[in-house]
């Protein structure tokens, strides 16, 4: 059991700019609403044999041990398509409009937008490595995606989901 919204990750500028050009509120009115907010448990779960069965090793280290592929080398960075979604590889939830994706130059799958705000993905304060992130992960297996960054005004909602490409797959 997490919280899904630290405070450490609430007074992240990437939520507060989240925040408040979504919903239009400040970080202190959004404390009292995720203070409630807690996940208790996925609601796909799976044995780590079934999760190395189904992902492979590579996509396990990633989802599941929280691990990150190389950069540029993953066939979906350059994927161009703007129909269709992305989906989780690991339970198949709906993630990222097509229509969202943009090449940051990065060298992973940034999209600027999520499929469903309330169920497509979590964000949860990321302190690995000695830095503060702010980790997404899949609403319903939990699984590690990546990261959300703030791009400032290079794109729509000024966010640029950072994702491993091993975590999507593309879905007309």
């Amino acid at each position: 059991m997490f919280n899904t919204i630290s405070k450490r990750t609430l007074r992240s500028p990437i939520i507060s700019n989240l925040l408040f050009r979504r919903y239009g509120i400040d970080k202190n009115s959004y404390l009292k609403i995720a203070k409630d907010k807690i996940i208790e448990k996925p609601q796909v779960e799976k044995t780590k044999q079934e999760w190395e069965d189904q992902l492979g090793r590579e996509g396990y280290k990633i989802m599941r041990e929280h691990g990150t592929e190389r950069a540029f080398l993953h066939e979906l960075n350059d994927f161009k398509s703007k129909e269709g979604t992305f989906e989780c590889a690991g339970c198949g939830n709906e993630l990222f409009p097509a229509s969202a994706k943009f090449d940051s130059g990065s060298g992973w799958p940034s999209f600027y937008d999520v499929k469903n705000e309330q169920e497509s993905v979590i964000l949860k304060t990321d302190v690995s490595y000695g830095m503060v992130r702010v980790e997404v992960l899949c609403n319903n297996c939990h699984s590690h995606l990546g990261h959300v960054f703030d791009d400032a005004y290079r794109q729509p909602t000024g966010l640029r989901y950072c994702i491993n490409g091993a975590c999507i797959r593309h879905k007309n």
